[in-house]
């Protein structure tokens, strides 16, 4: 019987570098931007857009941890409510 370090074991499953969050987003976001484009013609490029998405999540995931954007996007979120806060 090979040994697993436990590590490997406790890690989510994921395919060059997304998670299952990750991949309904892209997919979503595939069907979104299509929608958009449809109407002008240019709804094939709708997958060079994701394409490139995909490209730009997969650096982020492959030198990041894997909260980095629901960090970056909470910590944003929150600043500007306080801002808001303050003003009112």
């Amino acid at each position: 019987m090979k040994s697993t370090p436990s590590r490997i074991l406790n890690e989510k499953s994921n395919v060059l570098g997304f998670t299952i969050v990750d991949l309904v987003v892209l997919g979503y976001a595939l069907i979104f931007v299509h929608k958009i484009l449809e109407p002008f013609s240019l709804a094939p490029l709708s997958f060079i857009i994701i394409f490139i998405l995909a490209l730009i999540l997969m650096n982020i995931r492959s030198k990041s941890r894997a909260k980095t954007i629901r960090d970056f996007i909470g910590f944003k979120f929150r600043k500007s409510l306080h801002l808001k806060r303050q003003v009112s």
